[in-house]
């Protein structure tokens, strides 16, 4: 099914994505090379709707939640992460698909905290730094997406002390420090971005 044209997928990833919530289910899917074709559905057309690129964010973020198919993307990482390094100028200009996009980055730092190699975390962390600055400059409309950025770096930060050397040599705490020192950053981000930064010791 996720073979079907793009103007049809929609409903195909949404049943999938509600399915990676029941335990059987995510037990079957983490047998067959879903998370592959997922990935590929993005890589083979840059005209996917919106509310497609949405949904299929959304079931990457679920992918990273269940122990069932956590082993299938922690041996993914690489080609997911370069799959969100880029994203395209109309996907993150859209707030729900940002929105996403940093959940499924949150998870995933969550995810490999006490597994995989320091390099994908440390690259988890450039990506949602990277992200983070890129919607800096519209966080009226970013917000979720900036604060769940905020809590991603900070969760792959503090997996240890080396990784946190890295990420800072990196800048991956650069915008987390800009905002928390910023008294006009809007509201929740603001107070993230400042318990980050004290969480942090940035």
């Amino acid at each position: 099914s996720l073979q079907w044209p793009n103007d049809k997928i929609f409903v195909v990833l949404d049943i999938l994505r509600y399915m990676l919530l029941i335990n059987s289910a995510a037990t079957y899917i983490s047998t067959t090379d879903t998370l592959a074709k997922l990935v590929a559905i993005r890589q083979r057309t840059n005209n996917l709707p919106t509310p497609t690129l949405v949904m299929l964010y959304r079931v990457i973020a679920n992918f990273a939640v269940k122990p069932a198919t956590a082993a299938a993307i922690s041996a993914s990482v690489a080609e997911v992460v370069e799959h969100f390094f880029e994203l395209g100028a109309e996907e993150k200009s859209n707030s729900k698909a940002m929105a996403a996009v940093s959940l499924s980055i949150l998870n995933l730092c969550t995810l490999l905290r006490l597994s995989n190699s320091d390099d994908e975390r440390v690259l988890l962390c450039s990506l949602a730094a990277q992200l983070l600055d890129e919607v800096s400059g519209k966080l009226e409309e970013q917000q979720e997406a900036a604060e769940t950025l905020i809590r991603s770096i900070a969760t792959a930060i503090n997996t240890s002390s080396a990784i946190k050397e890295q990420a800072m040599a990196l800048g991956c705490t650069d915008t987390i420090k800009k905002f928390a020192e910023n008294p006009a950053t809007p509201g929740k981000t603001g107070a993230t971005a400042r318990s980050a930064a004290q969480f942090l010791r940035i």
